[in-house]
């Protein structure tokens, strides 16, 4: 009889379960998702969610001063230095001084120049360098990244009174680091008049960091404090621009001479009204232009010639492009912001133009006149309702709205040619006038003044909105300007 196949008896008994078991583990071998393209990308943290009201402590770190090249001290650049044991201790700049400033953030658009366009500029010197750099540089890449919560009442009054702060009297400090020649600069250096600086504030890890450009004039428009006792009052220091006004064709020649060196503190003068007016700072019959570009008529105007005078390292516009380079190579890795008040918002938008910046600025001038000028993006290329940039002001204040202008306005007699009215980015205003029953007055202007019975009194932010069809100079007649907007266009 054949021998039987040996049968284990429990395999019958199992064969159904084992299949099952088996089943169930395939579809993991079989399903398995394949491997990510890019291994790297995994590795990436995720960013953190910024929720809405998250805010950074700043702390005042340095102070920029950088003298122009048709000053005294054309050479001088240095630093000072805060850590927070001396902010904490004497050295505050004033005994009522804040020593930290909370800032909201937001997640908004940005804008970027291309990649090496920051160094071409490092080498531009004349307006014709920056025109011929505008025109072959290329778009700027948009993007999205971290700005100033604008929406946020707190922010705004934080930035402001960064802003008022970088009136304060800086050279009661002798521990000066100077970054260019070494100078024996002393307290009568003209601290107020000469030059430009800019105040630094940045956060723990210093991840970002706020350049606050003080106003380039003092002056009745100035925005420090004037008077213990009262904001309101013009200020002894405050009278060399009026004598300035008075004795304005004795300070220029019109070929660049001095008649009278004491009357030195002219200089920053001619440079602001270089920028803001239409056309050399030409108001009236009685007043000397500061360059040659007028045509002899009313109002005709050689464009070209204006934009010819605006070249050289003297322009404060480029005095403060290397105040921010120097803070750019000190925090490579650093978030920049600007702000500024008055002459210095001004200063500050055109940086942010020039470079992408995220800006806020309160009760400046209008800075579109100027950023053409000197050839900086506008539209179309750029869309002014997306890009980071804000200019916060109120209605009473007649050199933000751009009306003060005029043989009997403020200006006219502080011998300020503040003509430009129109603003890049988007105008955030406090309508005071209409809401609160106030009238045209230069007082408020000033930044201290803005902040006490406007920022801190107001219930929130004003919507903020681009400024359409709006033309600065259009009483003017410019012959051999060829091009009328912002590069690149």
């Amino acid at each position: 009889m054949p021998k039987q196949p040996h049968k284990h008896p429990l395999l019958p008994n199992y064969t159904f379960s084992l299949s099952i078991l088996l089943l169930c583990l395939l579809p993991p071998l079989i399903f398995t998702s394949p491997a990510p393209a890019n291994p790297q990308t995994a590795l990436i943290p995720p960013t953190p969610i910024l929720r809405e009201g998250d805010r950074r402590t700043f702390h005042l770190k340095h102070i920029y001063h950088r003298g122009s090249s048709s000053g005294p001290f054309s050479s001088l650049f240095r630093r000072l230095d805060f850590t927070p044991s001396q902010l904490a201790t004497q050295h505050r700049l004033s005994p009522h001084e804040e020593t930290s400033y909370a800032i909201g953030m937001q997640f908004g658009s940005t804008f970027k120049p291309p990649v090496g366009y920051t160094q071409d500029m490092r080498r531009a010197r004349t307006n014709g360098e920056m025109s011929s750099l505008c025109r072959t540089m290329g778009a700027y890449e948009e993007g999205y990244g971290l700005v100033p919560d604008t929406t946020d009442n707190e922010t705004i009054v934080g930035l402001a009174k960064m802003c008022y702060n970088a009136y304060n009297d800086a050279n009661k400090r002798d521990d000066w680091y100077d970054l260019g020649e070494k100078w024996g600069v002393n307290v009568s250096f003209g601290w107020e008049t000469n030059g430009l600086r800019g105040h630094i504030f940045g956060d723990d890890e210093n991840t970002t960091l706020i350049l606050a450009i003080k106003g380039t004039s003092a002056g009745i428009f100035g925005g420090g404090d004037t008077g213990s006792n009262d904001k309101l009052n013009v200020s002894f220091d405050e009278m060399p621009w009026l004598l300035c006004r008075q004795y304005y064709r004795f300070c220029w020649r019109g070929s660049g001479d001095w008649i009278s060196p004491s009357l030195g503190f002219c200089r920053p003068l001619l440079l602001d009204n270089l920028l803001w007016s239409c056309c050399c700072a030409r108001v009236d019959r009685t007043w000397q232009p500061v360059c040659g570009c007028y045509m002899g008529d009313d109002y005709k105007c050689n464009g070209t010639c204006v934009e010819e005078s605006l070249a050289g390292e003297e322009l404060y516009y480029a005095v403060a492009m290397q105040i921010y380079f120097e803070v750019a190579d000190a925090y490579p890795n650093a978030e920049i912001w600007l702000t500024g008040h008055s002459l210095g918002g001004s200063l500050a938008s055109l940086l942010g133009l020039t470079f992408g910046l995220p800006t806020v600025t309160f009760e400046d001038p209008g800075d579109r006149l100027a950023a053409r000028r000197l050839h900086l993006p506008g539209p179309p290329a750029l869309n002014y309702a997306k890009i980071p940039m804000w200019h916060i002001g109120n209605t009473a204040d007649p050199i933000f709205m751009g009306v003060c202008t005029g043989p009997l306005s403020s200006c006219w007699y502080g011998g300020f040619a503040v003509e430009s009215r129109c603003h890049t980015g988007r105008t955030c205003i406090y309508d005071v006038v209409n809401q609160s029953g106030w009238k045209m007055d230069i007082r408020s202007h000033r930044i201290g003044d803005v902040i006490e019975k406007i920022l801190t009194k107001w219930e929130g932010v004003p919507d903020c909105f681009e400024e359409q069809q709006c033309d600065d100079c259009d009483m003017w007649e410019f012959e051999k300007l060829q091009r009328k907007s912002g590069c690149p266009a």
